[in-house]
């Protein structure tokens, strides 16, 4: 069932999930403001994703 929406190529699923629970997103109505909101989780998520990875190169 999770194939036909495209679900299966999702690779962070859990962040998603997370992030389609959220009140913010629950409130939203519109597409494009769904979107904007998506985008917006998912960089935050991103650059906390980055900076794990930087320091963890930093270290010997």
């Amino acid at each position: 069932m999770l194939a036909e929406f495209g679900f299966d190529k999702v690779v962070e699923f859990s962040f998603c999930l997370k992030a389609l629970s959220t009140p913010e997103v629950i409130a939203v109505m519109d597409t494009t403001q769904l979107g904007t909101l998506i985008m917006k989780l998912g960089a935050a998520y991103a650059k906390v994703t980055l900076n794990v990875y930087n320091e963890i190169i930093k270290k010997p």
